[in-house]
């Protein structure tokens, strides 16, 4: 731990190189993968809220291919994904703890979410795989599992969630160089969903949802 690269010691340690050669092949597919599947959710997350008119310029954003392709919805992703480098320059790295505390923030709000609709009787039809009477304990240690480590996320501390300050070695400078790293990531995307939620909450609840036509008839 100490070199700094300890995956790379313990494995060139005991093993020939050509290990670790292959251990970077296995890691680099999957990043390669796991960032392929976070784009791809992301986007369709995009498009199925621009689709229920949830989204500002909905109309642009829920923009499909003949072959349904979401294409304007990839586009947004992709410009959206391209500013922190811009803004961070050399220094991206350091929102890696910022980037996992906002995932597991949304792991936790849909779990939660998920919890209230299954006290509240969810779901209505019983599908090919169910937990059964287990599906509330499940879903009550997820919610814990998920909240309390976006909790130690959170946490202001340099080692997981530091300042810009704390990352470049500066002092004072413009007010947001000292707010922890992951409350930026967090927090701003969070203050402008609540201030256009509460300047559209009425035309939001009246448009109806794509989900209401899958949901069994009383």
């Amino acid at each position: 731990m100490v070199g700094g690269i300890p995956a790379q010691n313990a494995i060139t340690a005991h093993l020939p190189i050509g290990i670790f050669k292959l251990f970077l092949v296995c890691v680099s597919i999957g990043l390669i993968v796991a960032t392929n599947v976070m784009f791809a959710g992301a986007v369709r997350h995009i498009y199925g809220m621009a689709r229920d008119v949830q989204l500002p310029f909905s109309r642009t954003w829920s923009k499909t291919l003949k072959d349904g392709e979401p294409w304007a919805a990839v586009l947004l992703l992709g410009a959206l994904s391209i500013v922190p480098v811009f803004v961070f320059t050399t220094k991206t790295s350091s929102i890696v703890g910022g980037a996992t505390a906002a995932m597991y923030v949304a792991y936790f709000l849909i779990m939660l979410v998920t919890l209230i609709y299954r006290f509240r009787g969810w779901p209505k039809v019983k599908g090919r795989f169910s937990l059964g009477r287990w599906g509330i304990l499940v879903n009550i240690v997820a919610v814990l599992g998920t909240g309390l480590t976006a909790l130690d996320l959170l946490w202001p501390r340099a080692a997981t969630n530091p300042t810009y300050n704390q990352i470049a070695g500066t002092a004072g400078g413009f007010f947001l160089k000292g707010i922890p790293m992951a409350w930026l990531i967090v927090g701003f995307p969070l203050l402008v969903g609540v201030v256009y939620y509460a300047l559209r909450a009425k035309r939001i609840h009246d448009h109806p949802l794509a989900i209401d036509q899958y949901l069994p008839e009383p």
